[in-house]
């Protein structure tokens, strides 16, 4: 079984540079053009949220360094102190995928062949969960996931506005 380590499809997204909403629909359009004969099992668009946030949680530390007590009979032990309560803030990231839409599935691609797909990505209406806390960054995102060759992944920044009387409704 061969594996390609080279790209055997090249991707290109096109569709409105302009913001989006919650609920709304992308005009997408994706060209696909293969470099060799490859096996399509599945190819996606995927709309990637990324939230950066901060967090805050409390965690329990000892007071003081352990301290070793002895004596000359032989008895020893380790004198661990108290645990007391620490606040630790840090930046954290995480993303996932939002919203989805499959546009081809279990197809062959000829070497040298294009194909073009037409397709509305629908943006869901569920917010991102910490759209009250965070920033966001959403991209598109084409996933090939092929037999025989490396999966090919190609993404593109897209504008998606969470509106902020919704922020506040998710605050209450």
């Amino acid at each position: 079984m061969a594996v390609s380590l080279f790209r055997p499809v090249d991707v290109e997204v096109v569709f409105d540079e302009r913001s989006y909403g919650l609920g709304d629909s992308i005009g997408v359009k994706v060209k696909l053009s293969a470099r060799r004969d490859v096996e399509v099992r599945e190819a996606r668009l995927d709309l990637v949220c990324e939230e950066e946030f901060a967090e805050s949680y409390t965690v329990s530390v000892p007071s003081g360094p352990p301290t070793d007590y002895g004596s000359p009979w032989g008895q020893f032990g380790v004198y661990r102190a108290p645990k007391v309560p620490k606040k630790v803030d840090r930046d954290a990231k995480e993303s996932y995928v939002h919203s989805s839409a499959l546009f081809l599935e279990n197809a062959a691609l000829g070497s040298g062949s294009v194909q073009q797909f037409s397709f509305d990505m629908h943006i869901g209406t569920e917010p991102p969960p910490r759209a009250s806390v965070g920033k966001s960054r959403w991209w598109l995102e084409a996933v090939l996931d092929l037999a025989r060759a490396r999966d090919v992944r190609m993404r593109q920044s897209v504008k998606v506005v969470v509106p902020a009387v919704r922020r506040q409704q998710l605050q209450g």
